[in-house]
Protein backbone atom coordinates (compact mmCIF):
# COMPACT_ATOMS: atom_id res chain seq x y z
CA UNK A 1 0.00 0.00 0.00
CA UNK A 2 1.09 3.37 -0.69
CA UNK A 3 1.10 6.49 1.45
CA UNK A 4 0.50 9.49 0.04
CA UNK A 5 2.17 12.16 2.19
CA UNK A 6 0.48 15.46 2.79
CA UNK A 7 2.45 18.46 3.11
CA UNK A 8 0.21 20.19 5.79
CA UNK A 9 0.91 16.86 7.70
CA UNK A 10 4.52 17.47 7.73
CA UNK A 11 3.28 19.98 10.84
CA UNK A 12 0.38 19.39 13.00
CA UNK A 13 0.08 21.66 16.20
CA UNK A 14 -2.49 21.49 18.83
CA UNK A 15 -4.15 24.51 20.54
CA UNK A 16 -2.71 23.56 24.25
CA UNK A 17 -4.20 22.53 27.80
CA UNK A 18 -6.84 21.46 26.36
CA UNK A 19 -8.44 24.93 25.45
CA UNK A 20 -9.69 26.48 22.07
CA UNK A 21 -6.66 28.57 20.87
CA UNK A 22 -8.01 30.46 17.34
CA UNK A 23 -4.47 32.19 17.31
CA UNK A 24 -2.07 28.73 17.24
CA UNK A 25 -4.83 27.22 14.55
CA UNK A 26 -4.80 29.57 12.66
CA UNK A 27 -1.14 30.44 12.49
CA UNK A 28 -0.20 26.68 12.17
CA UNK A 29 -2.94 26.54 9.39
CA UNK A 30 -1.22 29.57 7.82
CA UNK A 31 2.26 28.79 7.36
CA UNK A 32 1.04 25.24 5.37
CA UNK A 33 1.06 23.18 8.75
CA UNK A 34 -2.32 21.99 9.76
CA UNK A 35 -3.76 23.69 12.66
CA UNK A 36 -5.56 21.67 15.63
CA UNK A 37 -8.64 23.79 17.84
CA UNK A 38 -9.05 21.73 20.73
CA UNK A 39 -13.21 22.33 21.56
CA UNK A 40 -12.33 22.38 25.17
CA UNK A 41 -15.95 22.15 27.24
CA UNK A 42 -17.27 22.93 23.71
CA UNK A 43 -19.09 26.16 25.50
CA UNK A 44 -19.33 29.30 23.52
CA UNK A 45 -15.80 30.05 24.21
CA UNK A 46 -15.03 27.43 21.83
CA UNK A 47 -17.47 28.23 19.31
CA UNK A 48 -15.79 31.91 18.91
CA UNK A 49 -12.49 30.57 18.97
CA UNK A 50 -13.52 28.48 16.42
CA UNK A 51 -15.50 31.16 14.45
CA UNK A 52 -11.85 33.27 14.52
CA UNK A 53 -9.92 30.23 13.22
CA UNK A 54 -12.20 29.76 10.63
CA UNK A 55 -11.99 33.97 9.49
CA UNK A 56 -8.12 33.83 9.93
CA UNK A 57 -7.37 31.31 7.83
CA UNK A 58 -8.09 30.07 4.64
CA UNK A 59 -6.84 26.54 4.62
CA UNK A 60 -7.86 23.62 6.53
CA UNK A 61 -8.23 22.88 9.63
CA UNK A 62 -9.07 20.36 12.37
CA UNK A 63 -10.36 20.06 15.59
CA UNK A 64 -9.66 17.82 19.23
CA UNK A 65 -12.58 16.30 21.34
CA UNK A 66 -12.19 14.97 24.44
CA UNK A 67 -14.06 14.52 27.52
CA UNK A 68 -16.10 16.89 28.90
CA UNK A 69 -17.01 18.52 25.38
CA UNK A 70 -20.94 19.67 25.26
CA UNK A 71 -20.44 19.83 21.37
CA UNK A 72 -21.33 16.39 19.06
CA UNK A 73 -20.28 16.11 15.69
CA UNK A 74 -23.50 17.25 14.44
CA UNK A 75 -23.22 20.42 15.79
CA UNK A 76 -19.80 20.97 14.63
CA UNK A 77 -21.45 20.54 11.21
CA UNK A 78 -23.73 24.01 11.93
CA UNK A 79 -20.80 25.59 13.60
CA UNK A 80 -18.61 24.72 10.23
CA UNK A 81 -21.83 26.01 8.26
CA UNK A 82 -20.80 27.09 4.76
CA UNK A 83 -16.88 25.97 5.53
CA UNK A 84 -17.87 22.29 6.11
CA UNK A 85 -15.33 21.12 3.50
CA UNK A 86 -12.06 23.05 5.70
CA UNK A 87 -12.46 20.44 8.49
CA UNK A 88 -9.76 18.49 7.50
CA UNK A 89 -9.55 16.20 10.73
CA UNK A 90 -10.89 15.31 14.15
CA UNK A 91 -8.76 13.96 17.07
CA UNK A 92 -10.42 11.90 19.83
CA UNK A 93 -8.72 12.77 23.03
CA UNK A 94 -9.50 10.55 26.05
CA UNK A 95 -13.27 10.16 26.95
CA UNK A 96 -14.55 11.43 23.99
CA UNK A 97 -18.07 10.73 23.07
CA UNK A 98 -17.96 11.11 19.40
CA UNK A 99 -16.79 7.72 17.65
CA UNK A 100 -15.18 6.84 14.66
CA UNK A 101 -17.90 5.56 12.71
CA UNK A 102 -19.84 9.36 12.86
CA UNK A 103 -16.77 11.38 11.83
CA UNK A 104 -16.42 11.35 7.62
CA UNK A 105 -12.94 12.92 8.14
CA UNK A 106 -9.60 11.68 8.65
CA UNK A 107 -9.62 10.81 12.21
CA UNK A 108 -6.68 10.62 15.03
CA UNK A 109 -7.03 9.03 17.93
CA UNK A 110 -5.12 9.64 21.34
CA UNK A 111 -3.61 6.51 23.20
CA UNK A 112 -1.67 5.46 25.67
CA UNK A 113 -1.29 2.07 25.84
CA UNK A 114 -0.96 -0.74 23.43
CA UNK A 115 -4.27 -1.98 24.00
CA UNK A 116 -6.10 1.55 23.43
CA UNK A 117 -4.08 1.71 19.66
CA UNK A 118 -5.14 -1.99 19.00
CA UNK A 119 -8.94 -0.65 19.75
CA UNK A 120 -8.25 2.60 17.99
CA UNK A 121 -6.40 0.58 14.79
CA UNK A 122 -9.42 -1.95 14.97
CA UNK A 123 -12.11 0.49 14.88
CA UNK A 124 -10.88 2.31 12.01
CA UNK A 125 -8.81 5.23 13.40
CA UNK A 126 -6.52 6.40 10.84
CA UNK A 127 -3.90 7.19 12.42
CA UNK A 128 -2.60 7.49 16.13
CA UNK A 129 -0.89 10.08 18.77
CA UNK A 130 0.69 8.18 21.13
CA UNK A 131 1.04 10.41 24.29
CA UNK A 132 4.03 9.97 26.20
CA UNK A 133 4.54 10.90 29.76
CA UNK A 134 6.18 13.79 28.21
CA UNK A 135 3.47 15.71 27.28
CA UNK A 136 0.69 16.96 29.80
CA UNK A 137 -2.59 15.59 30.20
CA UNK A 138 -3.21 12.11 30.96
CA UNK A 139 -0.16 10.43 29.27
CA UNK A 140 1.26 6.74 29.43
CA UNK A 141 3.88 5.74 32.06
CA UNK A 142 6.21 5.36 29.26
CA UNK A 143 7.97 8.15 26.92
CA UNK A 144 6.65 8.49 23.30
CA UNK A 145 9.60 6.80 22.00
CA UNK A 146 8.84 3.74 23.51
CA UNK A 147 5.53 4.02 22.88
CA UNK A 148 5.75 3.73 19.05
CA UNK A 149 8.53 1.14 19.30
Amino acid sequence: MEVRRRERDLVIGTSPLGKPGARLCASVSGCGGLGILDLGAGDQVARTELELALRWTTGPIGVRVSAGCALDYRDLAAEFGGHSDRLDTVVLGWGARWTIEEITQRVLVEVTTLDEALRAAASGADGLIARGNEAGGRVSEFGSFVLLQ
